[in-house]
């Protein structure tokens, strides 16, 4: 069975956040996903790196002093041609979780993927000329699992590409496998899923970082003594794909999306509307009930449109006459930055992305970067700038968050939060990101 959910994720929206296709902060969860964090190159990709992908290059039992092809080996790890880092995968399923990396390969054969932790489950990746197209996963009860491609062998995946201003790039690569299908155990009985294209959206994000030359001779016309921060922007493309359909044996569901264009935040992204539900019985299908989401905008540091934000939803019966509605409330409708992630920032320093914490949380302190050393090398190098406060800031941290559900009954619960701790010796200092404080449950009552 598959019951997809509408989850919320209540820790606090970083500087980098964008709103998916339910709003900030929400997330359609179908219950099961394979994606992968790249490390260095695709693991499993022949054509990067001239071939010289992880799986293929054994990094143990080599002699740079002895072997030439070791040495040059070792000598292309350094210069970035050759891939050592294993990429991460994480799974998740109704029984379990967790995440796997792939065993480098022994000859032509594939290792099984190490598990961690350890779980019974069964992880089969799909090759397709070199590259992983599919994975199929056993579940503890014997289900099985199918991801990346649809029962008419459409591609249910999203890849990435990293383009850096320093010119260098990673991928293209797939990052995400979506759920296809959901086989039971010792049957046929099994539900599809179907997805479609939502058109390529671009993440920016900037990295600072500096250097200096340290027990080597001053060069004429050289100083040594300063060292100045440069920044990168990256920017990370994604192809999305949202789900079209769950087709199951009395039954299918159908996600009906806007227009692109439609969204002001991410002209690029579309928006859930509605969910109808549709029932077969004897050969014959009607609709059981539709779900609509109801949406505006959260407003940014110059009152404009910011991120999608969900007020409300309202299930309604087959003849939409009557209605459940749920309503949302947030601690504010507004937050204090401008910057978004799905827009280029500025190459320089003092913007947005320089107000924010180690933890990415907006603070609003004016930096010139993000390098919070103020001298290196015992004091003999100064780095060029005002000094820097990537300090957390408790005042921005609730911005935007979810207060209070209002259920059909007139019921209603209450969230409130606090902003995460640590103790640093003896001081206790804040983190970014929030934790619950408080949850109220209130009864309807008539007078």
């Amino acid at each position: 069975s598959i019951a997809p959910k509408l989850r919320y994720h209540a820790g606090g929206h970083k500087l980098d956040a964008l709103a998916g296709a339910t709003g900030l902060g929400w997330s359609l969860d179908l219950g099961a996903s394979v994606n992968r964090s790249i490390n260095g190159g695709m693991t499993d990709d022949d054509g990067v790196f001239n071939g010289l992908r992880y799986l293929k290059n054994p990094i143990i039992d080599r002699n740079l002093c002895a072997s030439g092809v070791d040495y040059s080996y070792a000598l292309n790890v350094n210069l970035g041609s050759n891939d050592i880092e294993p990429d991460l995968f994480s799974y998740s399923i109704p029984e379990t979780g967790g995440r796997f990396f792939l065993g480098q390969d022994v000859g032509s054969n594939h290792t099984d993927p190490f598990l961690m932790p350890y779980q019974p489950v069964k992880i089969n990746p799909i090759y397709t000329g070199g590259t992983i197209k599919s994975f199929e996963i056993i579940g503890t009860n014997g289900t099985t699992y199918f991801f990346g491609d649809d029962q008419n062998g459409n591609s249910a995946t999203e890849t990435q590409i990293v383009y850096n201003n320093d010119q260098t790039t990673t991928g293209p690569g797939i990052n995400n496998w979506h759920l296809t299908k959901i086989l039971a155990p010792n049957s046929n009985d099994a539900i599809f899923l179907s997805y479609q294209n939502a058109n390529d959206i671009t993440h920016y994000s900037k990295t600072w970082s500096t250097s200096f030359r340290s027990n080597v001779p001053v060069e004429a016309g050289a100083d040594d003594n300063i060292t100045t921060p440069s920044a990168i922007v990256s920017d990370r493309k994604t192809t999305q794909k949202n789900v079209k359909s769950i087709t199951y044996t009395n039954g299918r569901a159908e996600f009906i999306y806007s227009a692109l264009g439609v969204r002001t935040d991410q002209p690029e992204s579309a928006k859930l509307e509605k969910i109808e539900v549709y029932h077969t019985v004897e050969g014959t299908e009607s609709l059981l009930k539709t779900i609509t989401f109801n949406y505006s905008y959260f407003k940014n540091g110059a009152d404009n449109d910011g991120h999608l934000k969900l007020d409300g939803l309202s299930i309604k019966d087959a003849n939409l006459s009557e209605s459940l509605d749920y309503l949302f409330d947030y601690h504010t409708n507004n937050y204090s930055w401008t910057h978004q992630s799905n827009r280029a920032p500025s190459n320089a320093g003092n913007t947005d992305l320089e107000k924010q914490d180690f933890f990415g949380f907006y603070n609003g302190i004016d930096n010139d970067h993000l390098i919070t050393a103020d001298f290196f090398n015992n004091g003999f190098v100064e780095v060029v700038g005002d000094p820097v406060d990537r300090s957390t800031v408790t005042t921005f941290m609730k911005q935007c968050v979810l207060s209070k559900i209002t259920y059909p009954s007139k019921g209603y619960t209450t969230f409130d939060f606090e902003t995460n701790q640590y103790k640093d010796g003896n001081t206790i200092k804040y983190a970014g990101g929030l934790r619950v404080s408080e949850i109220k449950n209130y009864n309807v009552t008539t007078g």
